[in-house]
Formats: C-alpha cells, structure tokens, sequence
C-alpha cells in the first residue's frame, strides 16, 4: 500500500467534505476546517503527477481563493444571512 497516495486521496476527499460542511452549517469554525484541510490539500498535491494533477490543482486553488476572502467577509462582517 503506498501511504503517499492514501494520505494525498484522504485530504483531498477531507477538503470536499469540509467545504460542503461550510456550505451546510455556516460558522466560522466550519470555515476555519475547511480552508484548513483545503491548503494542506492543496500542499501535497505539489508535485503529483497523474492524468489530471493540473486540472485537481487549479480546482484546489480556486476553493483556497474563495475560502480564505470568506474567512475575511466572515469576520468582518459578521454572521449575514444572505439568503433573504
């Protein structure tokens, strides 16, 4: 078993669930572990190549640049409830 591979596919999995967490229950402590996961997700895919390395980094980068501004509306702005 190449442990490489399982810790890259259980982070890289981690961050999906993390950000639909977010998406679900909306707290700064769910944001927090959500962009977390997600830059360590997107740290160890540095480097991989298989068939679709470029495609998995360019989706890892673009949640790590909506979760990280988030964070800062977030505490900024406070709880807003924008679905109204």
């Amino acid at each position: 078993m190449d442990w490489g591979r399982v810790f890259y596919l259980f982070f890289t999995l981690m961050s999906l669930t993390t950000s639909a967490a977010f998406l679900y229950e909306d707290t700064l402590v769910a944001l927090i572990i959500a962009a977390s996961v997600n830059v360590v997700s997107t740290l160890l895919k540095i480097g991989i190549r298989n068939i679709l390395s470029s495609e998995l980094m360019a989706g890892s980068l673009v949640a790590d640049f909506h979760l990280i501004p988030a964070f800062f509306a977030l505490q900024f702005y406070g709880n807003l409830n924008i679905a109204n």
